[in-house]
Protein backbone atom coordinates (compact mmCIF):
# COMPACT_ATOMS: atom_id res chain seq x y z
CA UNK A 1 0.00 0.00 0.00
CA UNK A 2 1.35 3.52 -0.69
CA UNK A 3 2.07 5.91 1.54
CA UNK A 4 -0.99 7.96 0.24
CA UNK A 5 -3.30 5.29 -0.26
CA UNK A 6 -2.62 4.18 3.96
CA UNK A 7 -3.15 8.17 4.59
CA UNK A 8 -6.08 8.13 3.41
CA UNK A 9 -7.54 4.41 4.98
CA UNK A 10 -5.87 6.05 7.82
CA UNK A 11 -8.39 9.39 7.89
CA UNK A 12 -11.71 7.72 6.54
CA UNK A 13 -11.39 5.56 9.60
CA UNK A 14 -10.44 8.18 12.18
CA UNK A 15 -13.98 10.29 10.26
CA UNK A 16 -15.88 7.29 11.13
CA UNK A 17 -14.99 7.09 14.28
CA UNK A 18 -15.47 10.63 15.24
CA UNK A 19 -18.94 10.03 13.28
CA UNK A 20 -19.57 6.86 15.97
CA UNK A 21 -18.92 8.75 18.91
CA UNK A 22 -20.91 11.61 17.91
CA UNK A 23 -23.62 9.74 17.42
CA UNK A 24 -23.43 7.52 20.47
CA UNK A 25 -22.73 10.95 22.30
CA UNK A 26 -25.93 12.55 21.43
CA UNK A 27 -27.94 9.43 22.12
CA UNK A 28 -26.50 9.10 25.89
CA UNK A 29 -28.56 13.04 25.55
CA UNK A 30 -31.67 12.23 24.61
CA UNK A 31 -31.66 9.02 27.59
CA UNK A 32 -31.13 11.80 29.85
CA UNK A 33 -33.85 13.62 28.61
CA UNK A 34 -35.82 10.98 28.57
CA UNK A 35 -35.18 10.48 32.56
CA UNK A 36 -36.41 14.14 32.61
CA UNK A 37 -39.63 13.62 31.26
CA UNK A 38 -40.01 9.87 33.16
CA UNK A 39 -39.61 12.22 36.66
CA UNK A 40 -41.98 14.84 36.02
CA UNK A 41 -44.51 12.58 34.46
CA UNK A 42 -44.28 10.54 37.69
CA UNK A 43 -44.23 13.15 40.02
CA UNK A 44 -45.31 16.19 39.17
CA UNK A 45 -44.49 18.87 41.37
CA UNK A 46 -42.72 17.06 43.83
CA UNK A 47 -40.39 15.58 41.10
CA UNK A 48 -37.09 16.66 42.65
CA UNK A 49 -38.09 15.29 45.88
CA UNK A 50 -38.00 11.67 44.64
CA UNK A 51 -35.80 12.42 41.90
CA UNK A 52 -32.73 9.64 43.27
CA UNK A 53 -35.55 6.91 43.55
CA UNK A 54 -37.13 7.67 40.22
CA UNK A 55 -33.30 7.47 38.59
CA UNK A 56 -32.25 4.20 40.06
CA UNK A 57 -35.71 2.41 38.87
CA UNK A 58 -35.27 4.19 35.48
CA UNK A 59 -31.57 2.94 35.02
CA UNK A 60 -32.66 -0.19 36.92
CA UNK A 61 -33.85 -1.09 33.61
CA UNK A 62 -31.56 -2.18 31.04
CA UNK A 63 -32.92 -1.30 27.33
CA UNK A 64 -34.07 1.88 26.21
CA UNK A 65 -36.83 0.02 24.48
CA UNK A 66 -38.43 -1.19 27.97
CA UNK A 67 -36.99 3.26 29.51
CA UNK A 68 -39.16 4.57 26.56
CA UNK A 69 -41.92 2.07 26.66
CA UNK A 70 -42.33 2.62 30.71
CA UNK A 71 -41.90 6.86 30.12
CA UNK A 72 -44.91 6.27 27.46
CA UNK A 73 -47.15 4.76 29.45
CA UNK A 74 -47.10 7.25 32.64
CA UNK A 75 -47.09 10.14 30.41
CA UNK A 76 -50.35 8.80 28.93
CA UNK A 77 -51.77 8.38 31.77
CA UNK A 78 -50.37 11.74 33.68
CA UNK A 79 -50.98 13.66 30.95
CA UNK A 80 -54.69 12.20 29.54
CA UNK A 81 -56.76 14.71 27.18
CA UNK A 82 -54.01 17.28 27.10
CA UNK A 83 -51.88 19.19 24.59
CA UNK A 84 -48.94 17.90 26.56
CA UNK A 85 -49.90 14.35 25.66
CA UNK A 86 -50.65 15.40 21.48
CA UNK A 87 -47.03 16.66 21.96
CA UNK A 88 -45.25 13.69 23.79
CA UNK A 89 -47.39 10.88 21.34
CA UNK A 90 -45.44 12.56 18.53
CA UNK A 91 -41.76 12.93 19.97
CA UNK A 92 -42.39 9.66 21.15
CA UNK A 93 -42.69 8.03 17.61
CA UNK A 94 -39.60 10.07 16.90
CA UNK A 95 -37.87 8.67 19.23
CA UNK A 96 -38.86 5.21 18.85
CA UNK A 97 -38.09 5.80 15.33
CA UNK A 98 -34.05 6.74 16.05
CA UNK A 99 -33.90 3.97 18.66
CA UNK A 100 -34.30 1.08 16.30
CA UNK A 101 -31.22 2.89 14.07
CA UNK A 102 -29.48 3.66 17.86
CA UNK A 103 -29.76 -0.40 18.05
CA UNK A 104 -28.79 -1.21 14.91
CA UNK A 105 -25.46 0.85 15.58
CA UNK A 106 -24.78 -1.07 18.86
CA UNK A 107 -23.73 -4.68 17.34
CA UNK A 108 -21.37 -3.29 14.49
CA UNK A 109 -17.97 -2.87 14.02
CA UNK A 110 -16.09 -0.48 12.37
CA UNK A 111 -13.94 -1.87 8.85
CA UNK A 112 -12.63 -1.00 5.47
CA UNK A 113 -15.14 -2.17 2.54
CA UNK A 114 -13.59 -2.58 -0.75
CA UNK A 115 -15.75 -2.21 -3.98
CA UNK A 116 -14.36 -1.70 -7.33
CA UNK A 117 -10.96 -1.40 -6.35
CA UNK A 118 -11.78 1.77 -3.99
CA UNK A 119 -12.25 1.56 -0.51
CA UNK A 120 -14.08 3.25 2.21
CA UNK A 121 -14.49 2.65 6.31
CA UNK A 122 -17.85 1.52 7.60
CA UNK A 123 -19.75 0.24 10.48
CA UNK A 124 -20.74 -3.25 9.46
CA UNK A 125 -22.25 -6.63 10.72
CA UNK A 126 -21.24 -9.86 9.23
CA UNK A 127 -18.49 -12.19 9.20
CA UNK A 128 -16.47 -10.91 6.49
CA UNK A 129 -16.36 -7.29 5.28
CA UNK A 130 -16.09 -7.83 1.83
CA UNK A 131 -19.44 -10.11 1.38
CA UNK A 132 -22.49 -7.97 -0.14
CA UNK A 133 -24.47 -5.51 -0.05
CA UNK A 134 -21.30 -3.18 1.07
CA UNK A 135 -21.35 -0.66 -1.77
CA UNK A 136 -19.45 2.40 -1.27
CA UNK A 137 -22.69 4.93 -1.24
CA UNK A 138 -25.10 2.35 -1.14
CA UNK A 139 -28.11 2.57 2.20
CA UNK A 140 -27.98 -0.47 3.26
CA UNK A 141 -29.96 -2.01 6.50
CA UNK A 142 -26.40 -3.19 6.93
CA UNK A 143 -23.57 -0.56 7.27
CA UNK A 144 -23.28 2.59 7.71
CA UNK A 145 -20.49 4.57 6.59
CA UNK A 146 -19.40 8.16 8.16
CA UNK A 147 -21.98 10.56 6.04
CA UNK A 148 -24.66 8.34 7.45
CA UNK A 149 -23.61 8.62 10.96
CA UNK A 150 -22.88 12.64 10.87
CA UNK A 151 -26.84 12.58 9.41
CA UNK A 152 -28.36 10.25 12.13
CA UNK A 153 -26.25 13.00 14.29
CA UNK A 154 -28.15 16.05 13.24
CA UNK A 155 -31.14 14.37 13.30
CA UNK A 156 -30.87 12.57 16.77
CA UNK A 157 -29.70 16.59 17.99
CA UNK A 158 -33.01 17.81 17.10
CA UNK A 159 -34.28 14.90 18.46
CA UNK A 160 -32.82 16.36 21.89
CA UNK A 161 -33.74 19.40 21.39
CA UNK A 162 -37.55 19.14 20.78
CA UNK A 163 -37.61 16.91 24.00
CA UNK A 164 -35.69 19.45 25.98
CA UNK A 165 -38.30 22.27 24.83
CA UNK A 166 -40.92 20.03 25.68
CA UNK A 167 -39.97 18.90 29.33
CA UNK A 168 -39.35 22.82 29.81
CA UNK A 169 -42.80 23.54 28.65
CA UNK A 170 -44.35 21.13 30.81
CA UNK A 171 -42.43 22.24 33.89
CA UNK A 172 -43.00 26.01 33.10
CA UNK A 173 -47.23 25.50 32.69
CA UNK A 174 -46.60 23.34 36.41
CA UNK A 175 -44.98 26.76 38.08
CA UNK A 176 -47.68 29.20 36.60
CA UNK A 177 -50.46 26.38 37.80
CA UNK A 178 -48.99 26.42 41.01
CA UNK A 179 -48.30 30.20 41.58
CA UNK A 180 -51.78 31.33 40.25
CA UNK A 181 -53.66 28.87 43.14
CA UNK A 182 -54.79 30.70 46.34
CA UNK A 183 -52.02 31.16 48.82
CA UNK A 184 -53.02 28.87 51.35
CA UNK A 185 -52.90 25.89 49.51
CA UNK A 186 -49.59 26.66 47.93
CA UNK A 187 -47.90 26.23 51.76
CA UNK A 188 -46.36 23.31 52.36
CA UNK A 189 -46.23 21.02 55.43
CA UNK A 190 -44.39 23.78 58.39
CA UNK A 191 -41.00 23.21 59.21
CA UNK A 192 -40.98 22.66 63.48
CA UNK A 193 -38.89 25.32 65.14
CA UNK A 194 -36.84 24.36 67.77
CA UNK A 195 -37.26 25.78 70.85
CA UNK A 196 -34.67 28.43 72.29
CA UNK A 197 -33.47 27.11 75.52
CA UNK A 198 -34.05 29.62 78.98
CA UNK A 199 -31.46 30.94 79.97
CA UNK A 200 -30.09 29.83 82.96
CA UNK A 201 -29.74 32.21 85.98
Amino acid sequence: MSPLAALTRKASLQRLKVAFADALWIWAQIELELFDIFRIAISGDKSWETEDDLRAAFYAVNGAEIRLAMTNAIASKSWGGTEALEEWNSIYKEINKARRKRGQLAHKFGTTVYDSGHEAAMLIQGASPHDPPYKIGEESSRAFNAKQLEALHVSWARTRARMHQFRLGVERARLQAFLERPARQRRGPRTPQARTPKARK
